[in-house]
């Protein structure tokens, strides 16, 4: 019935009933039952006298495919940017993967929450032009300190950000300016054996001219340590 109009004639059919019965039966069970259709977002009912009924449906749209830690391949499960799961596989191949742990998955037709929904949150975020540099392939949650994150370069990062795990507008800040520092790093990277040396005070000519102590240089990036990259907000560089 979805994407055309009602004659009368199709209304008995599809209900069995005289064709004014069906805005009342609609709007009571039906759409009750459309309401467990975890695809769709929102429904909306109109009736245009004489006898029409408009049904409007709106699909969710799937921002990230949902996975388990330690488990190859994904389940088939994916989320929207409010934290509703469930199954979608068309369409999806390119979308970054949520590892979720073995204890905490998500069933379809229930919402993300914890720090699930605080992956979900980056990469929300990711999504934007901002952002577009780091391209997020997919967010582990399995470590409780921190969301280990895969970087569209397939280096790995740790971050985490205060109030990571509250859907508040104080955590949402905190993860912008997580991700800007995050991105200020990785366009940043300069490779191998290269020196910085700091120290200076804008008027020198020379290397051997720099003071750190005089004139201390405080940088941030990212550190590596067994092949995991971590954010880094400060250190000194002499």
């Amino acid at each position: 019935v979805f994407g055309k109009f009602l004659a009368r004639t199709d209304s008995m059919r599809v209900t069995d009933t005289p064709g004014d019965r069906l805005l009342i039966d609609f709007e009571g069970k039906r759409r009750e039952a459309l309401k467990h259709i975890y695809t769709l977002r929102e429904i909306s009912i109109t009736r245009y006298l004489p006898g029409r009924v408009a049904v409007v449906a709106e699909e969710r749209t799937p921002v990230a495919k949902l996975g388990v830690h330690g488990q190859r391949g994904t389940t088939g499960r994916v989320v929207d940017g409010e934290g509703m799961v469930f199954v979608c596989q068309r369409g999806t191949q390119l979308l970054p993967t949520i590892y979720e742990t073995p204890s905490t998955t998500t069933s379809p037709g229930h919402r993300i929450g914890g720090r699930a929904f605080a992956a979900l949150a980056l990469v929300d975020l990711s999504r934007e032009p901002d952002f577009a540099d780091l391209a997020v392939q997919d967010v582990d949650i399995f470590k409780r300190d921190y969301l280990t994150v895969t970087l569209g370069n397939y280096s790995k990062v740790k971050i985490s950000w205060e109030g990571m795990d509250e859907a508040t507008a104080r955590s949402r800040k905190a993860l912008v300016s997580r991700l800007t520092n995050l991105r200020h790093a990785v366009r940043s990277q300069l490779g191998t054996n290269v020196k910085v040396i700091g120290g200076f005070a804008g008027d020198e000519t020379d290397a051997t001219q720099a003071d750190p102590e005089a004139n201390p240089t405080v940088l941030g990036g990212l550190t590596h340590k067994n092949g995991v990259a971590k954010y880094t907000p400060k250190w000194s560089c002499s």
